[in-house]
């Protein structure tokens, strides 16, 4: 305890082969490295503004309530999940096989774009 007092360093602290904390941008420069590519996705935040939307833009459609309804679980679920492009391509795909018209997928690719973030 004496070597405390009068300012001199333990040896393990003074030994130059002992292990330095490495520092932050040393941790960082680690981490950005090691990090997975980020995805476009669905804001979180915002999910529940995102529902609203696209539940208002069906209304003002003449689709079957029952398929309005599973197309915006699925454009939702594949937004949050998979991806912005993989539900871009659900709504094109439904646009091709006759279930949604042009003008409604137009409104629903625009309001992905809207409510998409990178995570």
């Amino acid at each position: 305890m004496e070597f405390w007092r009068s300012g001199a360093r333990p040896h393990a602290l003074s030994d130059p082969m002992t292990k330095r904390r490495a520092t932050r941008e040393e941790r960082l420069k680690r981490i950005s490295k090691s990090s997975t590519r980020r995805h476009e996705l669905l804001n979180m935040r915002n999910r529940q503004l995102f529902s609203f939307d696209i539940k208002e833009v069906l209304k003002a459609t003449t689709i079957d309530p029952n398929t309005g309804a599973q197309f915006v679980a699925q454009v939702m679920a594949r937004a949050s999940r998979q991806g912005i492009d993989e539900a871009k391509d659900y709504v094109v795909e439904k646009q091709n096989e006759g279930i949604v018209d042009e003008a409604l997928a137009d409104q629903v690719l625009s309001l992905l774009d809207r409510y998409s973030r990178y995570r």
